[in-house]
């Protein structure tokens, strides 16, 4: 994070006037095409006092076309899907290019459904998400596929609609101010997080340090930090109790595509998790995100 933060502030002193202001907003141009990776890597405390790392990738194409009403429509076509869990000398896990296959079956009978479906989110008159389509379906073809039991309802759990909605379109767009900024300018975004993370209402503190030329665009240079009030998620999805939660890390928003193309966040967590048992486990947690965009 100290070096990505270092060369945020190099960047910064860059050809570009830094006075100059610039219209900084999410857009979503009928015809585009974006290819999305987000990668999660998290440190776990266990019950025993142990430490479980969890990693995340999620890759995912994006295309972009008018809709009936003349509103923009991303579908979004699932790629691929990794997940990993380490703890002491054991590992288990899936991968969706063949090189890891040692978790429980129903794990990959559930990410193996979703490759090649795709999601449709349709946007309101200000570029926010609206609806979603095509979740039903899904969970439809993850039955199918991986059948009924108890860890396939909760892997299903990630993919109601406001799972999908907020974990993997919104968090891309929020950090957008929405007008003409220059460097040195700060804002406020909010974001509410998905049910199975708590359900919080998570405010970011944003800052435009400088602007990068980088062929045909402008990309602009946001340091920001984040915290959310303790509180608990809507009951029917909730896995935790969140009691603090802070976040900082670095993005660059493409000026004239309105995207954003690479969010680098670190977050702390300190929670409280139910057992099977009903005995609740104090923990935290330390999480890397990392966001990148490909545009076509």
């Amino acid at each position: 994070m100290i070096d990505l933060v270092c060369k945020v502030v190099l960047l910064s002193c860059c050809s570009l006037d830094e006075e100059d202001a610039r219209e900084l907003r999410a857009r979503f141009d009928p015809g585009s095409e974006r290819h999305v990776q987000i990668v999660d890597h998290s440190f776990e405390t266990t019950g025993d006092g142990g430490e479980q790392e969890n990693i995340g990738i999620i890759e995912f194409r994006e295309l972009i076309t008018e809709g009936p009403v003349g509103l923009p429509e991303v579908e979004m076509i699932f790629v691929r899907r990794r997940f990993e869990t380490r703890r002491g000398e054991q590992s288990s896990g899936w991968d969706s290019n063949g090189e890891l296959r040692s978790a429980p079956p129903a794990v990959g009978k559930v990410f193996g459904a979703t490759l090649g479906r795709s999601l449709v989110v349709e946007l309101d008159d200000d570029g926010k998400l609206d609806l979603i389509f095509g979740m039903e379906e899904m969970v439809d073809a993850i039955r199918e596929d991986a059948g009924s039991s108890g860890m396939v309802d909760f892997l299903i759990t990630e993919f109601t609609e406001e799972e999908a909605a907020r974990s993997l379109f919104t968090p891309r767009s929020v950090l957008f101010p929405g007008r003409r900024v220059q460097v040195g300018d700060t804002w406020q975004a909010r974001h509410q997080t998905p049910p199975l993370q708590g359900s919080l209402s998570k405010v970011y503190s944003c800052k435009l340090t400088g602007w990068d030329e980088e062929k045909d665009s402008v990309l602009a240079q946001v340091e920001f930090t984040a915290k959310a009030r303790p509180g608990s998620a809507d009951d029917s999805l909730s896995i935790v109790q969140v009691e603090s939660l802070h976040s900082q890390g670095v993005a660059r928003l493409d000026v004239n595509r309105g995207v954003l193309v690479f969010l680098d966040e670190e977050t702390e967590m300190a929670f409280a998790q139910e057992q099977q048992d009903g005995e609740v486990v104090q923990r935290q947690s330390r999480i890397r995100r990392e966001i990148r965009v490909s545009l076509k």
